[in-house]
């Protein structure tokens, strides 16, 4: 679902904000096949276990010869300003410890973000309690210097069952995508 709203590039540069166990990053690599490709999660004192299984996830996929993982923050990302081609993120920004004002992280996502990059976040932004008034939220993601935005109920992505549509589960996921 996020790779279908990314264009093909064919040498891109791509960054996966919150790589987690590498699902995602796997799929973009297997997509994305001349890309590079960075993976970045805080997995906090498990790191070394979660960067092993984060390897051979990607061995298993036969991608690991594309794919870095490093840890790091969210809020405060080790890469120069325009370093990317794409950004992507899932379920990744409500959890950031290290900075209560989110659009501060999605700020420093789109940093990393080149000129005419894209990307794709897929979150719980429609919790006021996370991410604030929806009509705040979204004037201010879209003074972040962002060229093309476009907003989507992640219900209306896909079929999603009762217990997921649940506020406390999916039902105040999002999906904002665009270009920078």
């Amino acid at each position: 679902m996020i790779v279908n709203k990314i264009s093909y590039k064919e040498n891109a540069k791509i960054l996966d904000i919150g790589v987690g166990s590498a699902s995602l990053i796997t799929k973009l690599a297997k997509s994305f096949t001349k890309a590079s490709l960075v993976g970045i999660d805080y997995w906090g004192n498990d790191w070394e276990y979660s960067k092993q299984i984060c390897e051979t996830n990607a061995k298993y996929e036969g991608v690991a010869d594309r794919i870095e993982f490093t840890q790091a923050s969210a809020s405060e990302l080790p890469f120069s300003e325009n370093e990317f081609d794409i950004v992507v993120s899932c379920l990744t920004f409500h959890e950031v410890k290290d900075e209560a004002d989110k659009i501060k992280v999605l700020k420093e996502a789109l940093r990393v973000l080149k000129k005419d990059g894209e990307f794709v976040f897929l979150d719980l932004f429609l919790d006021e309690k996370i991410f604030g008034k929806n009509d705040e939220f979204f004037n201010r993601i879209s003074s972040l210097g962002i060229s093309e935005i476009k907003v989507e109920k992640l219900e209306y992505i896909i079929k999603l069952t009762p217990i997921l549509l649940h506020k406390k589960v999916l039902g105040n996921a999002m999906v904002i995508y665009g270009k920078k």
